[in-house]
């Protein structure tokens, strides 16, 4: 009797103590007399009196804006849906109101210009969409607003000349993509623009000759890169352009010996 006189009493706390936790909110569905087929949806909360959703049905499917609230009144989405699908501006927002980010819809697709914002009101990032996919520009932002990135997506798919900047808005690196590796030139910087490295990837490793430089724009090392490794003799010089050593690589991209001029 103990065991089970405890047993319920627990089960009534917890059952007390689910009720409490979950709130409770008044659904309502009200048929448009006027207009056959549609039909208005509002969810309440009656403690705070606040209005939580609110939308229109056609046919038993979502047409039109749908909205939904915080509970101190602002707005924190808004949805554009056509026959139950969305279907052009969808926005979302924080608790004092700033947007937060904002997408163009078709047929439940991202399709168009998807942007997302900071807390300080300035654009993230801003990307294109094609039936879901990323599809051509991306910029991505530094929290001030200066450019950070620009990519070029085609399918999903990271492709062309992808270009990343310093905060001082001169380029940081420029990495070329084909089907979403690196294939082809790449050109890194330093921030005083000079050239920092340059050579040539394909399917994501180092191929072929490559240079390092100082920002003078004496180079610093040169040699060749096979399948991501280097190969064969790469040259070390100083900040004057002397040849301070050469050092040489096997198959495996090991050093093999290092020899001073």
């Amino acid at each position: 009797m103990r065991f089970l006189s405890s047993f319920l009493s627990l089960a009534c706390l917890t059952f007390a103590f689910s009720t409490h936790a979950a709130p409770k909110f008044d659904t309502l569905l009200i048929k448009d007399a006027a207009h056959q087929g549609w039909q208005t949806f509002r969810v309440t909360d009656p403690v705070k009196d606040v209005l939580m959703e609110e939308g229109r049905f056609y046919n038993k499917q979502k047409e039109g804006v749908w909205r939904t609230y915080f509970d101190n009144h602002f707005i924190a989405t808004i949805n554009e849906y056509h026959e139950g699908k969305k279907n052009g501006l969808s926005m979302a927002f924080a608790g004092d109101g700033t947007i937060m980010h904002e997408d163009m819809y078709a047929n439940d697709e991202k399709n168009g210009v998807t942007r997302t914002y900071g807390r300080n009101k300035k654009i993230k990032d801003e990307t294109n969409y094609r039936n879901g996919a990323m599809d051509g520009d991306q910029f991505i932002y530094y929290k001030e607003g200066a450019m950070q990135e620009h990519a070029y997506y085609k399918n999903g798919k990271r492709d062309s000349v992808n270009t990343w900047f310093f905060e001082s808005g001169k380029t940081s690196i420029t990495y070329t993509y084909a089907d979403n590796a690196l294939n082809g030139p790449s050109v890194a910087y330093y921030d005083s623009g000079a050239v920092k490295m340059q050579g040539n990837f394909k399917d994501n490793k180092e191929t072929g000759a490559w240079k390092e430089f100082y920002e003078n724009g004496k180079t610093k090392t040169e040699g060749t890169y096979k399948d991501g490794l280097k190969s064969g003799a790469w040259k070390v010089y100083d900040e004057n352009g002397n040849l301070t050593r050469t050092e040489t690589y096997d198959a495996s991209g090991q050093l093999q010996s290092s020899k001073s001029k």
